[in-house]
């Protein structure tokens, strides 16, 4: 099952906004306001890129991605053994999408 969760960097960098993601997930999940398989695995994406990403080459990258045009983003995941990455889809015409892996960021 493919993972995509959007994130919002209009306010704080990539690493603020997946722990924001990770922590509202895990309070609603502990509550009991959500559950299921597909939020355990959206905990686990988080938990497992929060802990192993190098995050200032991430960010040092994303800014110039991120300047182009306006855009979403989006932490995606494919089926097991593969390594997770952002999805960019730029706004406009005509809309394009970039993927960036995060295994070059990853131990």
């Amino acid at each position: 099952m493919q993972i995509k969760i959007p994130l919002d960097l209009s306010s704080h960098c990539i690493q603020t906004e997946l722990k924001r993601c990770y922590n509202l997930r895990v309070g609603k999940y502990i509550r009991g306001e959500i559950g299921g398989e597909e939020v355990e695995q959206e905990i686990e994406l988080l938990k497992e890129v929060l802990e192993s990403v190098d995050f200032p080459a991430l960010r040092t990258h994303l800014s110039s991605l991120l300047r182009e045009r306006p855009f979403q983003i989006f932490l995606c995941s494919e089926p097991p053994g593969n390594y997770p990455f952002l999805m960019i889809e730029y706004k406009g015409e005509p809309t394009t999408k970039r993927q960036v892996p995060l295994e070059d960021w990853m131990p």
